[in-house]
């Protein structure tokens, strides 16, 4: 099972273990300014985390990116699961968090 976090201008999702006991993860953010950040990192033992990869994205490179996303999956092939719906309520939190930057 994947550990997801939301909050106002955050979303988090669990890749599952890496070496040891650490646990990588990815992390969506708005920052403030407009940008929107993706981070990789490893989180272990008391809570220590190591930052693998991160990058930024301009606003309307962000929305090109989601909508490309949401295109992947037709509701045809949208199991019971709901993937569509969930694709669909991470990109509409991420545009509230924009609405608030901008």
């Amino acid at each position: 099972m994947r550990v997801r976090q939301v909050s106002a201008n955050r979303l988090f999702w669990s890749l599952g273990r890496g070496e040891g006991e650490c646990v990588l993860g990815v992390e969506l953010f708005c920052d403030g300014a407009g940008h929107v950040r993706r981070a990789i990192f490893s989180r272990g033992k008391c809570g220590r985390e190591t930052k693998i990869f991160e990058e930024e994205y301009a606003v309307e490179e962000f929305r090109e990116i989601l909508w490309a996303a949401g295109a992947l999956i037709s509701p045809e092939e949208d199991g019971e699961g709901g993937v569509r719906r969930m694709i669909l309520e991470a990109m509409d939190r991420l545009r509230r968090a924009y609405d608030g930057l901008e």
